[in-house]
């Protein structure tokens, strides 16, 4: 009998797939898509949000697929966009 402790056999994780799939929504490709030029970054984490950055480090925001249940692609990415490009309120 072996001493070590028992270890299932799992497969490992590549991380590059993770950081760029949206679990199949297709809100990753959409970003890609409607952020791409000089002035935005798109990535995605672990959980599949994906994040839409502005480079200068001013704005971003969260998109997690589950929200395509309650709206249009439309909707999701002009929200993004406008929450991208409004003015920063004056406190």
């Amino acid at each position: 009998m072996s001493s070590s402790p028992f270890r299932p056999s799992t497969p490992e994780v590549d991380s590059s797939i993770i950081l760029t799939d949206d679990g199949g929504s297709g809100l990753y490709d959409a970003c890609l898509i409607r952020f791409a030029g000089p002035g935005f970054e798109v990535a995605c984490d672990e959980r599949h949000t994906v994040w839409v950055k502005c480079v200068d480090g001013s704005r971003s925001i969260g998109l997690s697929p589950w929200i395509l249940r309650q709206r249009s692609m439309d909707d999701v990415l002009d929200h993004a966009e406008r929450k991208l490009s409004a003015p920063f309120a004056k406190l």
